[in-house]
């Protein structure tokens, strides 16, 4: 049971490092080719803080694991779609690039704060927090850029 426990759990942790990395590529991606300067900054910004949360997942994975969370927790976390949009958003434009990003964001900041929830050691449930917190931060961030290309709403 333990050890199903593990995998699932590192299937998760694999799963989020692998969006951490494809967030990273997008976000340098987008700060190359976008024409808006604020919008390049803020896109490179992102992209060194999701290499940060790569690195931290990454030692996590490397560590022997903590106190696992309960299994029925992390079977309902693998059934829930984390999952970045679809689409391929080198076709976008500046306000299609930001909600695409603004999505991949909620899903990473649900993904952490439901393995912080499902977590039952304090250090770990500590880590994936952080994560949650600085996802929705960074959602926070494409949002009020949204706001500023599109205007106000009528």
């Amino acid at each position: 049971m333990t050890d199903n426990v593990t995998e699932r759990l590192k299937r998760i942790l694999r799963f989020a490092m692998d969006n951490e990395r494809l967030s990273t590529e997008l976000y340098r991606g987008l700060a190359k080719s976008n024409a808006k300067p604020r919008l390049a900054r803020l896109c490179m910004r992102l992209a060194c803080e999701e290499e940060e949360h790569l690195a931290k997942l990454s030692v996590f994975l490397a560590s022997p694991m903590p106190a696992l969370p309960d299994p029925a927790a992390l079977r309902r976390i693998e059934g829930e779609d984390c999952s970045a949009p679809d689409g391929d958003p080198r076709s976008l434009d500046a306000v299609g690039l930001l909600r695409f990003a603004l999505a991949k964001e909620a899903a990473a900041h649900q993904l952490y704060t439901d393995l912080a929830e499902a977590s039952r050691e304090p250090s770990v449930k500590k880590l994936f927090t952080s994560l949650a917190e600085q996802e929705g931060a960074h959602r926070d961030r494409f949002e009020l850029e949204l706001e500023r290309l599109s205007g106000p709403e009528k």
